[in-house]
């Protein structure tokens, strides 16, 4: 809201369990910026899952939330955003509200992930897009779109590591228009240069962004989406994430600038793959990180089978 007062009409917020304190918190940001805010209460889509025999994902249906949100809001605007909670939104959005679907009902940007898992998932064309940041048609991911979701889900059971966003690419393979890297870039465009990247994940022109785009949106980002830095977060105590300094910005402005950091739960391959980074030169490291992160795929996918 510090850099969108002007673009955001309504905002909708995913409630899991929020306390009294939280919603407070919320609802003074609500004051401080006139902007109206939603609590959804998530039960009603959990109950809405339960009653189409939807697995849970490591013991929840958060993974689940953004696929159906829109049955439960009443959202007033041919475009609503869905926003993951570990991004920074440094700069206005005003380009989104002209975006163009060209007839698609969402629009994500491009990941960065190897071409085996691609396959084995059942994209046949080599695009692969994340699901932190969508920008949903309203009224054509209204028009059917949640019913074929929800006939995939049921049946492909327990085949996905990255659940929603995974379903939202097989399902859509050949219908997600494509935003700008500037509105999802990730912490992978700082972790590597450019070119290791398209090394490791094996991305070229015609399925990821260029070489000048990802540079431009070094410092002209307008989401940030930090994603996991060897298993460090922006709000654990480590402050080892590359947008830690942005991100604390943001914390201290914030009605939870109380907030004390925890240190990170850092795995074996957390580590290995830290003290890899630091000593190995790229062309070593390289293949060690896409094995490292085949691995923790697979881990996923076997979290999932197993409820």
């Amino acid at each position: 809201m510090e850099n969108n007062g002007d673009v955001v009409s309504e905002v909708f917020y995913l409630d899991g369990g929020l306390d009294e304190v939280n919603k407070r918190r919320l609802y003074d940001i609500s004051e401080k910026y006139k902007v109206h805010i939603e609590l959804i209460d998530v039960k009603e889509i959990e109950n809405y899952l339960k009653g189409n025999n939807i697995p849970k994902y490591k013991g929840s249906y958060a993974t689940y939330y953004k696929l159906f949100a829109l049955n439960f809001i009443k959202c007033s605007t041919e475009k609503i955003l869905y926003i993951d909670a570990d991004t920074i939104v440094e700069k206005g959005m005003q380009g989104l509200m002209d975006f163009d679907f060209k007839g698609c009902p969402l629009a994500m940007a491009y990941d960065a992930l190897h071409l085996s898992y691609k396959k084995k998932i059942g994209i046949h064309a080599k695009k692969y897009f994340n699901g932190g940041i969508v920008l949903f048609n309203v009224k054509k991911w209204l028009d059917g779109c949640q019913e074929r979701v929800m006939r995939h889900i049921q049946n492909n059971n327990g085949i996905y590591a990255v659940v929603d966003q995974d379903i939202l690419n097989v399902v859509f393979e050949n219908e997600i228009a494509l935003l700008p890297n500037k509105y999802n870039y990730t912490t992978l465009n700082v972790q590597f240069s450019y070119k290791n990247l398209c090394r490791i994940f094996q991305l070229k022109g015609d399925y990821y962004y260029s070489e000048e785009e990802v540079a431009e949106c070094r410092k002209k980002a307008v989401i940030y989406h930090a994603l996991g830095y060897f298993g460090v977060q922006t709000w654990n105590a480590e402050e080892t994430h590359p947008f830690n300094a942005r991100w604390n910005k943001y914390l201290k402005i914030s009605p939870w600038s109380d907030y004390v950091k925890n240190n990170a739960k850092l795995t074996v391959i957390n580590r290995g793959q830290r003290l890899l980074y630091n000593i190995l030169p790229r062309c070593l490291y390289n293949p060690l990180h896409r094995i490292a992160v085949d691995i923790s795929l697979e881990q996923r996918i076997k979290s999932f089978r197993k409820g």
